[in-house]
């Protein structure tokens, strides 16, 4: 999988990427590197959004279309997915550096990362280190224990809860 958007823009990366490795046409790492026959390296999206108008290379404008674009040797996309970059949340306190390669999997732990209560209809979003606190403790849409007949009850509404009338509705 290709890893988010975010993740291309040179000023995540630490130490700074080395010129070779960025595109000319968006000026961040080059993300599914292809090359023109003339040996310009591009980003796909970059250079078959160029070749929509244009009939040439960006750098030199030697005749190119998007038929003649190939794949990059297997090495640029290595070293590409081997460089080092922090976590785009490092301004909230994530301190993390990882390479490219495994971006996507900080982001699904990392806990300075943006996520929304799983309380329907709750919309709120906080760190994912506060999340559970949040869903069990402060979440107006949370769900309750019954002390009385143990069924989960929305905590909006408790006393909208019917002990006898609710466990006949489950057993239907």
């Amino acid at each position: 999988m290709t890893p988010p958007a975010w993740a291309f823009q040179t000023e995540h990366f630490e130490p700074p990427p080395d010129d070779e490795l960025i595109c000319s046409v968006c000026r961040g790492v080059f993300c599914e590197p292809v090359q023109c026959p003339c040996h310009h390296v591009f980003c796909r999206a970059c250079i078959t959004k160029w070749l929509q108008t244009n009939r040439n290379c960006p750098v030199c404008r030697k005749r190119a279309t998007n038929y003649c674009i190939e794949e990059v040797v297997p090495l640029i996309r290595n070293m590409i997915m081997k460089l080092t970059l922090h976590c785009r949340n490092s301004e909230h306190g994530c301190r993390e550096k990882f390479a490219l390669e495994g971006c996507e999997n900080h982001m699904k732990e990392c806990i300075y990362e943006m996520v929304r209560c799983k309380n329907k209809p709750c919309r709120h979003e906080c760190f994912r280190k506060d999340i559970a606190d949040h869903e069990l403790n402060g979440c107006l849409h949370r769900y309750v224990r019954c002390e009385t007949c143990c069924m989960k009850i929305s905590s909006v509404s408790p006393n909208s809860h019917d002990c006898i009338r609710d466990l006949k509705l489950l057993l239907k």
